[in-house]
């Protein structure tokens, strides 16, 4: 299979930092206006822990997902490299117009079980909006979904074992 890497949209993090930049400089202009000073540093202190989470995402190149022949890794998920044979399908599905693989897993536990008690609660609130237990996030990426979804249905049909129709 080809190896395929997805890294994070630079443009996407540089139009975020640029925006929070503009409320922290609405909020020092608060400030200096002498107007109410707790919206003032509260516009500073949030929207400057926002640029500086946004300005550490610009600069980081580290792939965000990792798709190859030993299966699907994607660093957000925090849960390490998603074997192929335990991916039964995936399928495309789209919330507030962001694009989400979601993974059909043979035993979903297994990865799951690595996670922590909050974000296994969050994956039961994923239940209900109708996603898997692990879904990868293309939002903000610069890849077309589709064809992203095609070439892994193709790794998985590949690797199908008949035990795996069951």
């Amino acid at each position: 299979m080809e190896r395929i890497v997805i890294g994070s949209s630079r443009i996407r993090w540089l139009i975020q930092l640029l925006g929070a930049l503009a409320f922290v400089a609405t909020g020092v202009f608060l400030l200096v206006q002498g107007s109410s000073r707790l919206v003032a540093w509260g516009c500073i202190l949030f929207f400057g822990g926002c640029a500086l989470v946004f300005a550490m995402q610009l600069v980081d190149r580290r792939p965000r997902i990792v798709i190859d022949d030993n299966g699907v890794l994607d660093r957000t998920l925090k849960v390490g490299i998603i074997n192929w044979e335990d991916i039964r399908s995936a399928f495309l599905k789209r919330s507030a117009g962001q694009p989400f693989i979601c993974l059909d897993l043979v035993d979903p536990g297994k990865y799951t079980g690595r996670l922590s008690p909050l974000v296994r609660g969050m994956v039961q609130l994923n239940h209900k909006l109708g996603f898997t237990d692990l879904s990868l996030n293309l939002g903000g990426t610069e890849v077309n979904p589709d064809q992203v979804l095609e070439l892994m249905n193709k790794e998985i049909a590949s690797r199908l074992r008949p035990e795996q129709f069951r």
